[in-house]
């Protein structure tokens, strides 16, 4: 909640003028104080929960911007989040790592890899097994990974994606979010393979996740990939197939920018 200033402060607000009033009129009426506190922890908890949930409600719709490839909105708004939200995590949507977390990726899904770069190494991991650290953990190795890749840094990437697999074999890593996890680690993988001239098994992935991913944005990955896989096997037409869906659903990334340049090529010698 600490993230969104003019959430917190209406509900900092709210909470301690209702809870003034209430003392005051308690005092003057002289009600029962076993009835007043009640009522006022009541208040507060309530307060708490609906301030909360407007905050739950407008990351959920970062999130559909990213999803939706409109990118640059998302980073936007995480960037906001990262000025405004407070050092230490509270348990909530916004912490400090995961802010800095989804930066790090819209930045990666932007092609601005600096930034990526800068906002990673300040974030601190901390090795704690409960479920939200084991997803932050995760994310933090798979964005280095991903890093690591499109500076050509395979070795460095190799490291990464080994320690994003002893993460997920965490036994105390959960579903749904273990899944979701894992997806991102073979995306990452078959893309690493891929960089070091292995492509067998990488269509299927891809395909399956273009057929079975709601965001359209994993759809797009997924389609620049395939895109990728078919010029390397010289099926150009094919590729440009899926270039063309990444170029017409890519929005503001770095993939619909990448996958038009590739329509404009006339086969794969002419890289």
């Amino acid at each position: 909640m600490r993230a969104f200033k003019d959430i917190y402060f209406k509900y900092v607000t709210l909470s301690l003028m209702v809870t003034m009033i209430l003392a005051v009129l308690a005092g003057y009426f002289k009600w029962n104080p076993l009835i007043v506190i009640p009522v006022i922890v009541v208040w507060v908890a309530g307060n708490s929960f609906f301030w909360k949930s407007q905050a739950e409600g407008r990351i959920k719709k970062t999130q559909e911007q990213k999803n939706n490839c409109e990118v640059e909105e998302f980073v936007s708004a995480y960037e906001n989040m990262y000025r405004n939200s407070p050092d230490l995590e509270f348990g909530d949507a916004a912490s400090k790592n995961e802010v800095k977390l989804n930066l790090a990726y819209g930045y990666y899904a932007l092609g601005e890899l600096d930034k990526m770069e800068h906002i990673l190494k300040t974030t601190t991991m901390s090795d704690k097994t409960g479920q939200k650290h084991l997803v932050h953990q995760v994310d933090y190795h798979n964005d280095w990974a991903l890093y690591y890749l499109e500076k050509g840094l395979l070795d460095d990437c190799k490291g990464e994606l080994d320690e994003c697999n002893a993460v997920l074999e965490n036994p105390k890593f959960k579903e749904p979010e273990l899944s979701e996890g894992r997806s991102k680690y073979l995306d990452t993988l078959h893309y690493y393979n891929m960089k070091c001239g292995k492509y067998d098994g990488a269509d299927q992935f891809y395909k399956k996740r273009l057929m079975e991913d709601s965001s359209v944005l994993n759809k797009v990955i997924a389609s620049y990939r395939l895109g990728q896989i078919y010029w390397h096997y010289n099926m150009i037409e094919e590729a440009k197939k899926h270039f063309d869906f990444a170029s017409k659903y890519g929005g503001d990334t770095i993939f619909g920018y990448e996958a038009e340049k590739m329509m404009k090529k006339r086969g794969k010698n002419s890289q």
